[in-house]
């Protein structure tokens, strides 16, 4: 059989090759071409496989040309398309190298020398290579080290490399093992965003320089230290141009001078903050120079004398004066010198360093010493009035407080100076940065909750922020708020009492206040309603809506003091306060009761005629599909909400003696269904199956307000349509009234056949069209294609068809959890499988044309199989369909799985599946299903049908081709068997 005999002849040339004592160039040049054939990516994984390291073959694939071919220079941009050749012989090599013999192990060091292949896999293994050799082997290819670790190579890994560098520098290769570590250090620009990076450790360095970095500088500081020194050097330039395009966007000016200030201190300490890659630099140099001082304290001195003298880059100075800091009693000298030098003084960027450094040697300075740098403290030189002088003289005498030999002057001087300007905050740092999230509170949660209401009140009336509370950071008013509203959440039975004190304070305590009942009802508690409706009735205004106060807030900026809650904040807070207590909730004993209804219905119907939305501030804000939400963030759209929560919750109560719908929601209601803004029609729109059920009379001649039909209001009905398609029940009495509806919308959505963006119009359709079709609402299926849905499958393209396929699989796992669902599902699957055999008899021939709608039926096995709606020969028309066009690993799951489920039952039909599949979907597809394709494979070849074991062959083959070659050794006597019978 011509169709499986060459990968048995392939196998076994194969073996045979493997199988020689002493290969020749000739053997090698005849891998070379099996390796290049078009089966190649199979047969490189069956030759060597995953164990094999015969070092036979080492010298002639090389005398071939087999690894140049492959792994040279010139093939590194060929890499991608021979990645499997390319890893495999990469993982050929890295297995030699671990050879205790010498010359095979001076030929892989030959051959790695020579190779220059693209593949990270590959450059990976390579390193892995050189990490397993004997230090007088690894030092030969130290160079080329730095070509194979590109940027974050995830098969390049940092602790081999750093035990690397210690093995090189203990075997006596100190300048290959400091480029070693220089490599693990090496900075790079950041491609968006940051400053620096590195090539393995991303942003953060720390962990590396707390761990393998310092058990190595322990032993060889120097090594260390000279490593760590030119990798922050390096990275001192990059940094610097980043921060200067910053400083040149924002100031139009390039900055000149050397700056350090982006590390606060050189030693540990919380101040510094986030960690750049820098700062593991920073302590890589710092920790290293200490360790030098430990191990030879003559050389550490002339590396901290070196760093005094450079003026070229402050943080060597300061890193300097830390370890002088640490240990000044081995430098006395050197010390002391710092201390007094006028140059280090006056330098702010040295400012914390340099004056742990003084503290630490002050009482031990001469008497002359001591007196010239209290003189340069007190003179406050280059501050022009006495408070900037005293700002400058305050914190460096608070440094030298505690030292013995501070002159009477000084200590008499800095008394004085607390006195008038007050304590100082961390004198040690020039500048301390602190962080925050929100608004600050002048009062802590713990003193409002000591408080009694009316001390509350009154701390709300009285308290107003000070000058530094204006500013961002301080303590303002809607900080304040804040606290108020966390004690509201905890506790709303007792501040629930709140209620009348607060509605004469301002607007942002009395939003605070109804979001945290608001809160607290969603947390299942309960409060009284009486005192909040009270003051919710008294903050809607009973005037002329054009007069009520705040009227277009959403047009004024934030203020940090809390004055962007208005009174407008204030009644979209009550109406999704009322909204929420109107919701029936199960066991919840204390909704808004009857008592209140009359009170609640007339602060809804004022809040529908709330001035906000406009039109106008729709237009700012742009498009959307989703005009629903942004009503319900708008005052007149969350009260229309509200009310007809109201509405159902009056008759649901049985509070309903007359009309379902009172003569005055009647009227607010009037005054809205033509409503100018979209995101008040949306609301509507999404409760038009609650209007219809209150009172259809009412609606159905609003029918064509709410939906115009007419073009010049077209987006008026776009979102209303759009609400409704989205979040409305449907019912059965309405939906003939929408028929029109639903037909323009196919009109619509077909013409948006190549659009791949979410569109929730038609989401909303094929949502409701699968509804309507399932439950019987459309035609039969030899009526189809009269219906809706077999109108829009005449229109629609290949998005939107594949849209309503995911709407139908969407049905299918409806409440699959339940019992009773579960049988209503299987009550309407016959009609869902005979809309699908319908469907895909008409994709017919063009299978291409509709990849993206089959791709999504492939889903529907997840539910198929599992649920055991219908069998492998029932669904094999479908099956066959779905295997003709490349599947996604999303869909060849549930395929696979319902193939493996049902393959005895139909081997014969299972296997044609599987082959199309297999062939058709790229490789990423099946993967991870490996596996269970292979288990497959074995059922197919069990079966005993000869179309199955035919058709096993042909997925072997592919995954031979593909790499694979594992399955064919586990079913060579069937692949044979099958030869031998074709």
């Amino acid at each position: 059989m011509k169709k499986v005999s060459w990968l048995m002849k392939l196998s076994l040339q194969l073996e045979t090759l493997r199988k020689t004592d002493r290969p020749t160039g000739e053997n090698a040049r005849a891998l070379a071409l099996l390796l290049l054939a078009e089966e190649g990516p199979g047969s490189v994984g069956y030759f060597f496989r995953d164990d094999w390291a015969e070092p036979g073959w080492l010298g002639p694939l090389r005398e071939a040309g087999v690894f140049e071919e492959f792994l040279g220079p010139a093939e590194a941009e060929k890499s991608g398309e021979r990645w499997l050749t390319v890893r495999e012989l990469a993982d050929y090599l890295c297995r030699l190298a671990k050879s205790e013999d010498e010359g095979v192990v001076e030929q892989v060091v030959e051959v790695l020398r020579e190779v220059g292949t693209g593949d990270v896999y590959a450059t990976g293994q390579f390193t892995r290579a050189v990490v397993k050799m004997p230090p007088r082997y690894a030092a030969r290819l130290v160079s080329k080290l730095a070509e194979w670790c590109q940027p974050r190579n995830p098969f390049a890994r940092e602790e081999e490399i750093a035990g690397l560098a210690l093995e090189l520098a203990r075997g006596g290769y100190l300048d290959e093992a400091g480029q070693v570590l220089e490599l693990l250090l090496k900075p790079a620009p950041e491609a968006e965003g940051g400053f620096v990076t590195g090539i393995f450790f991303g942003d953060d360095l720390r962990e590396f320089v707390r761990g393998q970095f310092a058990e190595f500088a322990r032993e060889f500081p120097e090594v260390a230290l000279e490593a760590a020194e030119r990798s922050l050097e390096a990275a001192l330039p990059l940094r610097d141009e980043k921060r200067a395009e910053m400083h040149l966007a924002m100031s139009g000016q390039r900055p000149t001078r050397d700056y350090s200030g982006w590390r606060p201190a050189i030693e540990d300490h919380e101040a510094n903050g986030m960690p750049h890659f820098e700062d593991g630099l920073v302590e890589a140099v710092r920790d290293a120079l200490a360790a030098l001082v430990e191990r030879n304290e003559k050389k550490a001195e002339e590396v901290i004398d070196r760093y005094l003298r450079d003026d070229s880059r402050s943080i060597f100075r300061r890193i300097a004066l830390h370890t002088l800091a640490e240990d000044h009693a081995r430098y006395p000298g050197l010390a002391k010198t710092a201390a007094t030098k006028r140059q280090f003084f006056d330098n702010e960027d040295l400012y914390h360093e340099y004056w742990r450094l003084v503290v630490a040697v002050f009482d031990g300075l001469p008497d002359k010493q001591r007196e010239r740098i209290e003189s340069w403290i007190l003179a406050g030189e280059g501050r022009n009035s006495e408070e900037g002088k005293g700002r400058f003289i305050l914190p460096r005498l608070k440094l030298l407080e505690k030292c013995q030999k501070l002159s009477q002057e000084a200590k008499d001087r800095l008394k004085e100076l607390e006195q008038s300007l007050g304590e100082v905050d961390h004198p040690e740092f020039q500048f301390y940065t602190r962080t925050w999230v929100g608004a600050f509170s002048p009062a802590s949660p713990e003193s409002l909750k000591g408080k009694t209401n009316d001390e509350i009140v009154a701390k709300l009336k009285e308290w107003a922020p000070t000058e530094e509370g204006q500013r961002p950071g301080g303590a303002s008013y809607e900080g304040l708020g804040r606290e108020l509203r966390s004690r509201v959440t905890e506790e709303p039975e007792k501040r629930v009492g709140l209620a009348d004190g607060i509605g004469k304070t301002k607007p942002v305590y009395i939003w605070s206040f109804l979001d945290g009942l608001q809160d607290a009802w969603r947390a299942g508690k309960t409060f009284d309603w009486g005192p909040a409706l009270a003051l919710c009735d008294k903050v809607v205004p009973r005037t002329d809506p054009k007069k009520w106060p705040d009227a277009h807030p959403r047009q004024r900026k934030p203020s940090p003091l809390g004055f962007h809650y208005t009174w407008s904040t204030v009644r979209h807070a009550v109406a999704m306060l009322l909204h929420d207590g109107l919701v029936e909730v199960k066991g919840r004993e204390k909704n808004i009761g009857p008592e209140h209804f009359e009170k609640v219905r007339d602060i809804l119907v004022r809040l529908v005629r709330d001035p906000e939305p406009t039109v106008s501030w729709e237009r700012k804000r742009g498009t959307t599909s989703d005009w629903f939400n942004v009503g319900l963030n708008t005052n007149r759209g969350a009260a229309v909400l509200a009310l007809l929560r109201y509405a159902v919750g009056r008759i649901v109560q049985g509070e309903a003696k007359g009309d379902r719908l009172e003569p005055e929601v009647k009227e607010a209601l009037d005054g809205i269904v033509e409503d100018p803004c979209r995101s008040v029609r949306a609301i509507l729109g999404s409760e038009l199956d609650a209007l219809w059920w209150l009172d259809s009379e009412w609606l159905e001649p609003k029918l064509g307000e709410i939906l115009p039909s007419d073009g010049r209001r077209k987006n008026a009905w776009r979102a209303a349509w759009t609400s409704f398609l989205q979040y409305s029940r449907l019912n059965p009495e309405m939906h003939e009234r929408l028929k029109t509806h639903y037909e323009k919308t196919i009109r619509l959505v077909a013409k948006s056949k190549e659009n791949t963006e979410k569109d929730a119009l038609l989401e909303g359709l094929c949502k409701h069209l699968a509804a309507l079709y399932v439950w019987g609402w459309e035609a039969h299926p030899e009526e189809v294609e009269e219906s809706l849905i077999g109108e829009f499958y005449r229109q629609a393209g290949d998005v939107a068809a594949a849209a309503l396929a995911s709407a139908l699989e969407r049905f299918l796992r409806t409440q699959r959890g339940q019992e009773e669902e579960k049988k209503r599902v299987r009550g309407y699957w016959p009609r869902i499988k005979d809309l699908l055999e319908w469907r895909i008899g008409g994709i017919g021939k063009k299978p291409q044309e509709h990849v993206q709608e089959l791709r999504e039926y492939a889903v529907w096995f997840r539910e198929i199989g599992e649920e055991e709606l219908a069998g492998i020969r029932e669904m094999e028309s479908v099956l066959r369909a779905l295997s003709k066009v490349p599947q996604t690993g999303y869909g060849m799951r549930p395929l696979l799985d319902y193939l493996e489920k049902y393959a005895k039952d139909a081997p014969e039909v299972a296997g044609r599946v599987l082959e199309g599949l297999v062939t058709k979907a790229e490789r990423d597809a099946w993967l991870w299903e490996r596996e269970k394709i292979e288990r497959l494979v074995g059922v197919l070849f069990e079966s005993g049908d000869k179309e199955a074991g035919k058709a096993a062959v042909g997925v072997v083959e592919h995954l031979w081709k593909e790499g694979f070659w594992q399955a064919f050794e586990g079913y060579r006597d069937h692949v044979e068997a099958v030869a031998a019978a074709g």
